[in-house]
């Protein structure tokens, strides 16, 4: 329910650009949709190790929602699924 709300809040989801990031992490799946001034940054660890985050600047973002509620560090846990939201 979360995640319906989520995505009607910010039509981005749906309707913005997407851009793959490449990682060196083979069970990291990241990718940016963007449309005009909002940005959202997906990250997914397919994988049962943690996985540190493939962001420069943390700080630039601010997590929206998340399958483990609270974001953690600058660490991806298990399975982890997360949406980051650009402050900039």
């Amino acid at each position: 329910r979360r995640m319906v709300s989520v995505r009607k809040k910010y039509p981005v989801l749906t309707y913005g650009s997407y851009s793959q990031i490449e990682t060196e992490h083979e069970y990291l799946f990241s990718f940016v949709r963007q449309m005009e001034k909002e940005k959202l940054l997906i990250l997914l660890n397919f994988s049962n190790h943690t996985v540190k985050f493939p962001i420069e600047d943390r700080l630039l973002y601010q997590p929206l929602i998340g399958n483990y509620g609270e974001l953690g560090s600058s660490v991806l846990r298990p399975w982890e699924s997360v949406i980051l939201k650009s402050n900039i």
